[in-house]
């Protein structure tokens, strides 16, 4: 992790807090949300989350918790296959989060870590956490945490907070965004298999309060009641084309294929408005 990188987003984080008004105390008056359950992706590109590894359908809606967004660093022993048969597997060693505006230290400043049981140092890695909230699916409602050290992982956050970045620069109080949940995948050069990575496209803002932007848009526009249409007599029956069935699409993870999935030929149906 480059100096240069650090530094730009320590410096985007506490932009977050003096940008806008009164964000520190906002944060101050929200209670913490520790029991939220874990939300992650597995390795064949499905999200889940819980004890129960509840899936997640790719494309669901979800708020992101803005002022749930911490920075910091997780340190693992880094164990290879022969070790862990010897010693078990990887073990947590340590874990320090920051807040939004509070200076994040250098990797080198944290206290070292060293496995007992094989004498090597275990690094520190970066780390990003935040909250989202499912508005819509299976688990509407339901409230989990993300929190992430893999470079695709970190990458998704930080895609993020360039968006909600641009928003507090502009002083738009729709800070907090919806993302549809989704996943892509690349060939990894060392095993030639498939090594799948998050994305959270943003497709919405919401404010502190939960409205959403834009929302009362369609309400503002006068509805007109539909014209009265006299029915009409049925006509001879005909012979019917044979129906073609149609195949459910159903939430699984694709298999570890070499080729790239093909593009869908149908567009998503359009976001409906609502409130969270």
């Amino acid at each position: 992790m480059s100096n240069e990188v650090t530094t730009g987003r320590n410096s985007a984080l506490a932009a977050l807090k003096s940008l806008k008004t009164g964000l520190a105390n906002m944060r101050q008056r929200l209670p913490e949300n520790s029991g939220s359950p874990f939300f992650k992706m597995a390795t064949d590109g499905e999200f889940m989350f819980g004890q129960d590894e509840n899936i997640v359908k790719l494309g669901t809606e979800a708020a992101v918790g803005t002022l749930s967004i911490r920075e910091g660093y997780v340190c693992w022993t880094v164990r290879d296959e022969s070790e862990k048969k010897q010693h078990g597997k990887n073990e947590l060693m340590g874990e320090e989060m920051y807040a939004l505006g509070q200076p994040v230290p250098a990797a080198h400043e944290l206290p070292q870590h060293r496995d007992t049981k094989t004498d090597k140092l275990a690094p520190w890695k970066q780390q990003f956490s935040l909250d989202l909230k499912f508005m819509d699916g299976k688990h509407k409602g339901v409230q989990v945490k993300y929190q992430t050290s893999s470079v695709g992982g970190l990458q998704a956050v930080r895609l993020l907070l360039d968006a909600i970045l641009k928003r507090v620069n502009d002083d738009n109080e729709f800070f907090f965004p919806i993302v549809t949940i989704n996943s892509d995948w690349y060939k990894n050069k060392n095993h030639g298999g498939k090594t799948y990575f998050p994305i959270f496209d943003v497709v919405g803002w919401l404010d502190v309060n939960g409205d959403e932007e834009g929302a009362d848009e369609d309400e503002d526009q006068p509805k007109l009641a539909p014209a009265k249409v006299e029915p009409e007599p049925e006509p001879a029956p005909t012979r019917r084309a044979s129906r073609v069935p149609v195949t459910e699409v159903v939430d699984e993870a694709p298999e570890a294929v070499d080729e790239a999935p093909a593009p869908a030929d149908e567009e998503p149906p359009a976001r409906r408005r609502r409130r969270a």
